[in-house]
C-alpha cells in the first residue's frame, strides 16, 4: 500500500517556504516593521501553478492581473474556474488545503493574519473557541480592499513608528471578518458611554508616557484590562478621535513646544517627538496645525 504524501505546511513569512510553492518570492513585505498579528506582502507572479498546500495562518489575497487570463483554484473541496479579474478577493482560512493554476502575470496583495490575534480581538463578546473563518474564492469586498490598500501604503513607507495606525486598520479588518466571514457570525456588544473617567485618564497617561515609542493597541488595551476592539471603540466614543489620532495630536503639541524653544532643528524635533522622519512630521504637522513647521515659526 502506497504511503500517503504529507501535505506541505507553508509559513508565508518564510521565503524558503514560498520558493517551494510560488514562481517568485514577494517584491516587498512588512515583516521587519514589527506589526502585531498581521503582515502584508506584494507579489508579482508570472503564470504558473501553486501545488496543494496549507498554512497555519489566515490568508487574504487580492488580485490585479496585468492582462486577460484564466485561473483554476481549489480550496477545501471547492473548485473555481474563470477569468482573472481586477480586485478579486479570496480568503483561505488556516489549515485548509489550497491549490491554484493561472496563465497570466498577476499582481497580488496578500495579508497574513494570525488566527489567535483574530480570535482575541474582542474577548468580552467573542467566543474564542467558535472563531472559524469560511473559505471564500474570488469575491468583491470594498472594505477588505480599502483596508488592504492602506496597509500596502504603510508597508511601502517602511515606517516602523506607525504601529498604532496599523493596529487600528487591523482591528477594523478583524471585526469585519468576524461579522461577515465566520461560520458562526460573531456579535459585538454595544457600548455607548465610552470609557470611565478613570480608564480614560489611564489610557491618556499611558500614551503620553510612551509618546516616542512604537506603542500598540494591545499594549494600551492590556494596560486597561480590556480587548483591543473595545478599547479602540470606547476611546473614540470618549474623545471623538482614534487612539492613533490622539497619539499624533500629542506629538504635534510637544513638537510645537520644542520648535518655539528654538534649541533644535525641525529634523531633530521630528525624531524627538517620535516621527519616522522630517517628511512624516511635516505632513502631520500641516494636517493638524494648518501650516508647515517653518511657517509656524514665522
Amino acid at each position: 500500500m502506497a504511503k500517503q504524501k504529507q501535505l506541505f505546511t507553508v509559513d508565508y513569512k518564510n521565503e524558503d517556504d514560498l520558493r517551494q510553492i510560488l514562481p517568485a518570492t514577494p517584491s516587498y513585505n512588512s515583516h521587519h516593521l514589527g506589526w502585531k498579528g498581521i503582515d502584508f506582502q506584494y507579489h508579482e507572479q508570472p503564470g504558473g501553478e501553486m501545488p496543494e498546500n496549507r498554512t497555519n495562518q489566515h490568508l487574504i489575497s487580492i488580485t490585479f492581473p496585468s492582462g486577460s487570463g484564466t485561473q483554476e483554484r481549489f480550496l477545501d473541496g471547492q473548485r473555481w474556474v474563470g477569468s482573472v479579474e481586477d480586485r478579486q478577493i479570496s480568503l483561505v482560512p488556516a489549515n485548509l488545503c489550497h491549490r491554484a493554476i493561472w496563465n497570466t502575470l498577476v499582481r497580488v496583495n496578500i495579508l497574513i493574519l494570525e488566527p489567535q490575534y483574530l480570535a482575541d480581538l474582542a474577548h468580552e463578546s467573542v467566543d474564542v473557541d467558535r472563531v472559524e473563518l469560511r473559505p471564500i474564492l474570488n469575491i468583491l469586498d470594498p472594505v477588505i480592499h480599502n483596508i488592504t490598500s492602506l496597509l500596502r501604503l504603510e508597508s511601502q513607507s517602511q515606517n516602523a513608528q506607525s504601529l498604532l495606525y496599523v493596529d487600528g486598520l487591523t482591528t477594523a479588518l478583524s471585526a469585519h471578518l468576524l461579522r461577515n466571514y465566520c461560520t458562526t457570525p460573531q456579535q459585538f456588544r454595544n457600548h455607548e458611554d465610552g470609557l470611565s473617567k478613570a480608564k480614560l485618564q489611564q489610557a491618556i497617561d499611558f500614551i503620553q508616557a510612551h509618546l516616542t515609542d512604537a506603542v500598540s493597541l494591545e499594549d494600551i488595551a492590556t494596560e486597561l484590562g480590556m480587548s483591543r476592539y473595545y478599547f479602540c471603540r470606547l476611546f473614540k466614543i470618549s474623545t471623538g478621535i482614534s487612539p492613533y489620532q490622539y497619539l499624533i495630536q500629542c506629538r504635534i503639541e510637544q513638537s510645537k513646544y520644542l520648535l518655539l524653544k528654538g534649541q533644535m532643528s525641525t529634523a531633530q524635533v521630528a525624531v524627538e517627538v517620535g516621527f519616522a522622519d522630517q517628511s512624516h512630521f511635516n505632513r502631520h504637522f500641516k494636517k493638524f496645525v494648518g501650516v508647515s513647521p517653518r511657517q509656524f515659526l514665522i
